[in-house]
């Protein structure tokens, strides 16, 4: 079974032809907005959404991981988000627009809170990309 998240307000911090990183308010709580994987030949665009516990204010989340991008420090070092409920989506970040949303596993969990900021770099690495094929290609399955 399918599941969707509809993204009702975007505040980025990164972009760079399109949403990098940023926080989303959607229809089923807020999370933080990565992007992982951008494969300009298929504009294939993996995004992790990390889940947010709702008791920070959206524009002190934004502060806090804009800190991390200056800092390049990743977000394990920040205390918002949760290793728990992180979901993967593919395709653009948009608002008022709905994506099907796949649970990430443990291990693409670990490695996304261990991503250093600014993820520009990395999501357009060829060996990133080849790492995310994988998870890019299972969300696909879903579809």
């Amino acid at each position: 079974m399918n599941d969707t998240l509809a993204i009702k307000e975007i505040s980025i911090i990164e972009w760079y032809d399109g949403f990098v990183s940023g926080v989303l308010e959607t229809n089923k709580g807020d999370y933080i907005g990565i992007l992982l994987s951008f494969e300009p030949g298929t504009n294939h665009r993996l995004f992790a959404l990390i889940p947010l516990d709702g008791s920070a204010d959206v524009q002190q989340i934004v502060d806090e991981l804009s800190s991390l991008l200056t800092q390049e420090k990743s977000l394990s070092q920040s205390p918002f988000g949760s290793r728990s409920g992180v979901l993967l989506t593919l395709g653009l970040i948009e608002k008022n627009k709905t994506f099907f949303i796949y649970p990430a596993s443990k291990c693409e969990t670990d490695r996304i809170f261990d991503l250093q900021w600014p993820v520009i770099e990395q999501s357009v690495d060829p060996e990133s990309n080849s790492a995310w094929k994988e998870a890019g290609e299972r969300c696909l399955r879903y579809n």
